[in-house]
């Protein structure tokens, strides 16, 4: 049956970290103080470095079995390579099951302690998590996106790809890190609870993921920036990767957050940066496409292919409305004597637009309303809404839609009709069309696509 111990080593007599890598071929021969008639060649080990910064930097593999050196019980120890990260202390206290390893519970005691193979297993898939492959799996899917950038920047940057994280860095937040990128991490092997992180010896870079829009937590990122702090590096960043327009309303407020100014005046080298999805999208494919067809490349655009395929088609970006004319709405279609026509209006400055149901949707979250008017069979103008809230009279538009400042949008070339049906799923667009039409991220930049078409 296979057996599993943990050697601990004293940083002041003996560093893992400079010893393993140097003794790598041969290893080295470690003090038994007890169980010296369990260990057998063959046994798995794990190698404890004590300290401030205490934690499992290494495995190893038992050579024989113990034999006396000068009076003394010693075994040779055949090193396998140093973990990329460290598995450190205050991580494996977190662990269900880890927190229970002899170490922990007796951190006075003498080598080897004895280590469960359930214990050897978790350390293993805890390992894994932890560092960053493309197959690793994860229940949430935010954090398989997270993942799969994380992932190919890594490679990318350790094989001389199309895609160095610095670069990366560089030219999409305008953030130099301070020297080269070396530790790509996600979910684990750090403090605190951001989705991953970049790190160099003068710069910390943490993201907060997400893969649908509106979704950003105060909270969440309050504690992100707390853990932050303690980072030891000079430069901290944290960057909110969202599908949010980072020109919205709801964006510039959420950045201009209590937490987060209060995070970026305490040093020059503080930043809460957004960055969207689509940037990211862009930037991806514009690498790849300078580039031969490799296996690289391929990983590349089937990555792609999911930012795609669940970002842009299914997240929500806002609501086509009916314009309803007539008296009750207040909104005329043409100028006459009487009225006057909303796009000879000063729409520019409209605070509100009332709708007859009310679509929270929209509520505070960056999302667009945009208007079609049936008149002229076209989507004419667009606005983000900032508040949605019922109306404290009853009409037939009872719900108060706030416009948020700067946000309309008059188009130049409305958006005809003959364009939306050439949309996929908007062939039947007015045909079954109440009042609303949901409209996602993708459908978006198609309907707008047509703005860029006649410009």
């Amino acid at each position: 049956m296979q057996q599993f111990w943990l050697f601990g080593a004293n940083p002041d007599e003996y560093k893992l970290v400079e010893e393993v890598p140097a003794r790598l071929a041969k290893g080295d021969f470690w003090l038994v103080k007890q169980h010296r008639d369990k260990l057998r060649a063959g046994d798995k080990v794990i190698l404890w470095q004590s300290g401030d910064k205490a934690g499992i930097y290494a495995f190893g593999v038992l050579a024989d079995k113990p034999r006396k050196m000068r009076n003394e019980w010693r075994v040779n120890i055949q090193y396998k390579p140093l973990l990329r990260q460290p598995v450190f202390k205050r991580d494996l206290k977190k662990h269900p099951l880890l927190s229970n390893l002899s170490i922990l519970k007796m951190p006075r005691g003498r080598n080897p302690f004895p280590v469960k193979e359930t214990e050897w297993q978790g350390l293993q898939e805890l390992i894994s998590k932890g560092t960053v492959s493309i197959f690793t799996p994860y229940q949430q899917e935010e954090n398989r996106f997270t993942n799969g950038l994380v992932a190919l920047l890594e490679l990318s940057s350790r094989c001389g790809g199309p895609l160095p994280a610095t670069s990366f860095l560089r030219d999409l937040i305008a953030l130099e890190p301070r020297g080269e990128i070396g530790s790509f991490r996600v979910l684990c092997g750090f403090d605190g609870h951001a989705d991953a992180e970049l790190c160099g010896p003068g710069s910390c870079i943490r993201f907060e993921t997400k893969i649908g829009s509106g979704a950003l937590d105060e909270d969440q990122v309050k504690r992100h920036l707390k853990w932050l702090e303690r980072a030891p590096q000079a430069r901290k960043v944290l960057v909110l990767l969202t599908p949010d327009d980072g020109g919205s309303s709801y964006i510039k407020g959420f950045l201009s957050s209590k937490c987060i100014k209060a995070f970026c005046s305490k040093d020059k080298d503080h930043r809460v940066t957004h960055l969207e999805w689509k940037l990211v999208h862009d930037y991806l494919k514009r690498a790849v496409a300078r580039t031969r067809t490799t296996a690289f490349s391929r990983l590349v655009m089937q990555f792609l292919d999911q930012i795609h395929d669940r970002i842009f088609e299914q997240d929500f970006a806002g609501i086509i409305q009916k314009i309803a004319f007539g008296d009750d709405s207040e909104v005329y279609a043409e100028t006459n004597d009487e009225h006057t026509g909303y796009l000879d209006d000063d729409l520019e400055h409209w605070d509100q637009w009332n709708t007859p149901r009310r679509h929270d949707k929209l509520d505070g979250k960056g999302r667009k309303l945009l208007l079609y008017d049936p008149v002229r069979k076209a989507i004419t103008v667009e606005f983000e809404i900032a508040k949605v809230e019922p109306k404290k009279w009853r009409g037939k538009f009872s719900c108060r839609n706030s416009i948020a400042p700067n946000t309309v949008e008059i188009y130049s070339q409305p958006i005809p009709l003959s364009h939306i049906k050439t949309i996929p799923g908007f062939r039947n667009f007015t045909r079954g069309m109440a009042g609303a039409w949901n409209v996602t991220r993708e459908e978006y930049r198609l309907l707008r696509g047509f703005n860029d078409l006649t410009q």
